[in-house]
């Protein structure tokens, strides 16, 4: 009975130990799936901010998930709606299983809230558009050891501008054409524009015109300050059909208007 009780002591003891062992693999695996997720991150990922109508949309690209020890996972596409205007938002999913495909997306004002630990996987930052305005582009996490690489669809950090596309009319000017590695935005059109939508072009109009009148010994225009209403005197010279007279004769004329081409 003493040697019984002894191996019943031993045996328990040793499951004892397994069972420790068991929860200490346990809790490493656990750590390593958690560190691997909060170094993992995307590639070929973009967010898209859209006037949705009533309010505003963001949209995730389909994108590689790549984990900090080396796995991947191809995550599909989806959107978050019945967002605010002109907000930024913080986008996350949440996944246990990290097996990719079909998930659910999340938009957040809190950073803290999309911070990436456990199941939750950050996906990126992004404004969303005022209200008529054109699409907003996000930033995204990159993949760990790798950085910004210029059209990977990455965010953070600087990089190289790689596409610049023109497009719109102002006054009869038009701007069109895409710059990738290489290329030209053309304008073209003609202008059109009422002399009221041109800063200054009045007074300077005017200014010319009186400049070429007062080349004239017979012209006066009164007053001479800038802006100011014009009165045009035109004294006649004389000789011609008319008599030949010496008095003056004054034409009123508000504005700026024509030389007569009598007297």
């Amino acid at each position: 009975a003493r040697n019984q009780d002894a191996s019943n002591t031993e045996l328990a003891a040793q499951i004892s130990a397994i069972t420790g062992l068991d929860t200490s693999i346990t809790d490493a695996l656990a750590a390593a799936e958690n560190a691997a997720l909060v170094s993992s991150g995307t590639i070929s990922c973009t967010l898209a901010g859209a006037d949705n109508g009533t309010d505003a949309k963001i949209t995730v690209s389909s994108h590689t998930r790549v984990y900090g020890d080396g796995s991947t996972v191809i995550v599909n596409t989806g959107s978050v709606l019945g967002l605010a205007f002109s907000t930024q938002y913080y986008v996350y999913y949440d996944q246990p299983t990290r097996v990719g495909g079909s998930v659910q997306y999340f938009a957040t004002t809190s950073e803290f809230t999309a911070v990436q630990v456990n199941d939750r996987h950050f996906v990126g930052v992004i404004t969303t558009p005022a209200n008529g305005a054109v699409d907003t582009a996000g930033i995204t996490i990159d993949p760990p050891g790798i950085g910004y690489l210029p059209g990977s669809g990455g965010g953070g950090g600087s990089g190289t501008v790689t596409s610049v596309t023109g497009t719109g009319t102002v006054s009869g000017l038009t701007l069109t054409g895409t710059v990738t590695t290489a290329g030209n935005l053309t304008l073209g059109g003609t202008f059109s524009a009422t002399s009221a939508s041109i800063s200054d072009f009045n007074s300077a109009t005017r200014a010319q015109v009186e400049a070429e009148l007062i080349a004239g010994t017979n012209v006066t225009i009164t007053p001479g300050s800038s802006g100011a209403t014009r009165t045009l005197t035109i004294a006649s010279s004389g000789g011609g059909g008319g008599g030949g007279g010496t008095d003056p004769v004054d034409d009123t004329i508000p504005g700026v208007p024509a030389l007569p081409t009598g007297n």
